[in-house]
């Protein structure tokens, strides 16, 4: 099998490309994509300048502090940083908030809304009519 063959191989797809990238071409990534210099990146994060090379020449994985403070510095999903998947970039801020549930009613007032809708009531582990 010659060269050519083998490039059949390799991915074309950039999230199959993200997920082959390490954690430190990632975060390079993510540095530049804010056009910030790792020395900036540094000052703004708290992180020192030589953990972030060690970082970006993928010597050492970041802590949960790091990548918490990577992540809120750059606006980047933990989860695309760690394992490539994912947007890169966390939601906006000002996106609706989730749905929240409606609070757990009580027996009574379960009780109260089958009298009103179908006419039976709870009696023990049955349903009754009033009749």
């Amino acid at each position: 099998m010659g060269m050519d063959a083998h490039r059949n191989f390799l991915p074309r797809d950039t999230k199959l490309k993200n997920s082959l990238m390490g954690i430190g071409k990632r975060l390079r990534k993510a540095i530049l994509s804010k056009n910030s210099t790792l020395k900036e990146f540094s000052q703004k994060s708290k992180i020192p300048y030589i953990t972030l090379q060690q970082y970006v020449a993928d010597n050492q994985k970041p802590g949960a502090n790091a990548l918490i403070e990577i992540s809120k510095c750059l606006n980047i999903s933990i989860d695309w940083l760690l394992i490539g998947q994912g947007n890169m970039y966390n939601p906006p801020q000002d996106s609706p908030p989730l749905p929240t549930r409606s609070p757990v009613q009580t027996i009574e007032e379960i009780d109260e809304t089958l009298k009103d809708l179908f006419g039976f009531r709870r009696k023990g582990r049955s349903f009754v009519t009033d009749a």
